[in-house]
């Protein structure tokens, strides 16, 4: 499973993927022979992706591209996802320029729209049903989401692996289910419920590395 991508329609997923990838080399004003390149080696890493694994397409499709395109910013990038307090310095990466271009806002609000199909999917957290749909009722535009914040959830959920409350999912997250939950905590329930925090960052690395080796033989 692509995250936030939820959709199990092959021809959708190309259409968002593809996407993505627009967005992607829009955002580092990568030409277009570097963008096809950027492309050929996204689609070679969600090919080598394990069955019933999730992986985050948007954090795999950033990393891949710093890695081919800017070393020193995706060093910074990788230095600060396996650092003990995580902290993005503005000054020291351009990801902070990408929202408007990437809008992930929308890209989240459908992802809540149409996480309720992918009840039956493997990698969904077993959790109580009453739980499940109540989280699933939650939609919202996720205005308080921009690509850090984002990657500020990623990296929680990362952290966090299996230590996840269940029954009491959303406790997990620090919400109390009294008042609104928050947009952080709602992102992160959805990574954990469709089983982010099941890939180690390691894993992440890896699929470059694989891509790297099919690019160079």
């Amino acid at each position: 499973m692509l995250f936030p991508f939820l959709s199990t329609n092959d021809e959708d997923l190309k259409q968002k993927v593809s996407l993505l990838i627009v967005k992607i080399a829009h955002w580092k004003k990568l030409p277009p022979r570097s963008a096809m390149q950027l492309a050929d080696r996204l689609l070679t890493s969600i090919e080598l992706i394990e069955n019933e694994k999730t992986v985050d397409i948007v954090v795999l499709s950033v990393l891949i591209c710093l890695y081919m395109f800017n070393k020193s910013e995706f060093d910074y990038f990788h230095s600060t996802l396996v650092a003990e307090y995580f902290y993005f310095d503005s000054k020291a990466t351009t990801l902070i320029l990408s929202d408007e271009k990437l809008n992930l806002q929308k890209t989240l609000e459908e992802m809540t729209l149409t996480g309720d199909g992918n009840s039956d999917i493997k990698q969904v957290l077993k959790i109580p049903d009453h739980e499940k749909q109540k989280l699933l009722r939650y939609s919202r535009g996720f205005p308080n989401i921009d690509i850090l914040a984002y990657i500020e959830c990623f990296n929680e959920v990362l952290r966090r692996e299996g230590n996840i409350r269940n029954p009491g999912f959303v406790h997990t997250f620090d919400y109390d289910s009294r008042g609104d939950i928050s947009d952080s905590q709602l992102l992160q329930a959805y990574m954990t419920l469709f089983g982010i925090n099941l890939a180690t960052f390691d894993y992440y690395l890896s699929l470059i590395s694989l891509t790297n080796k099919f690019s160079d033989s």
